[in-house]
C-alpha cells in the first residue's frame, strides 16, 4: 500500500514538473464542445490603431477582416468579435462572454458557452475575440456576445445562427 502511494506521488510530481502539465492549447476543445480561441494582438479587422479618445467600435464577422454581420450559417467555422477602443487604459482587462440565448432546447436558454480575456498592452485597445464551432457546427438559434472592459459591460452584440 505504501509503495503504490509513493509511485502515485512520484508520478504526480513528474507530471507537475512537465512544462505542459495543466496547460491547454489555444485551439483545444472546450468542455462544452466549442474551441478555445482569442487573439490578443491588435486586430487586423479593427480600424488600424484607433485614435485616443475615440469611442468603442465593435462588430461580428466570419473572418478577422470580414464585414460586419449578425447572421451566420451553422457551418461557419469561427465567429469573430472585432473591436477597437481609444478610451481604454494600459493594463486594463478586456473579456468576451459568448451566450446562447435560445437554441430551441430549454437547457440552452441564456447559457454561457465560452469566455476569454486578455490584458491590454497599451492605452488604446483593439483585438479580436473568437469562438470556434463545436464538432458538427453551431446549433441554429439566437446568441449574443458581451464585451467587457474592466468590470464594465462595454457592448453587447446579438447574432443569429441559421441552418
Amino acid at each position: 500500500m505504501k509503495y503504490s502511494s509513493l509511485l502515485l506521488a512520484a508520478a504526480l510530481a513528474a507530471a507537475a514538473a512537465s512544462s505542459t502539465f495543466g496547460q491547454v492549447p489555444e485551439d483545444a476543445a472546450h468542455p462544452n464542445g466549442f474551441l478555445r480561441k482569442s487573439t490578443p494582438e491588435p486586430s487586423p479587422g479593427a480600424s488600424a490603431a484607433p485614435e485616443p479618445g475615440k469611442p468603442l467600435e465593435a462588430h461580428l464577422s466570419d473572418s478577422q477582416k470580414g464585414k460586419a454581420t449578425g447572421t451566420f450559417p451553422a457551418s461557419t467555422p469561427t465567429i469573430y468579435l472585432v473591436w477597437a477602443d481609444g478610451m481604454t487604459t494600459k493594463g486594463e482587462k478586456a473579456r468576451a462572454s459568448w451566450v446562447a440565448d435560445d437554441t430551441g432546447s430549454g437547457k440552452s436558454k441564456n447559457k454561457k458557452i465560452y469566455e476569454s480575456s486578455l490584458t491590454l498592452a497599451g492605452p488604446v485597445g483593439s483585438a479580436t475575440f473568437s469562438v470556434g464551432s463545436p464538432q458538427g457546427g453551431f446549433t441554429p438559434g439566437k446568441y449574443h456576445v458581451e464585451l467587457y472592459e474592466g468590470s464594465k459591460l462595454a457592448k453587447s452584440l446579438s447574432f443569429t445562427v441559421t441552418k
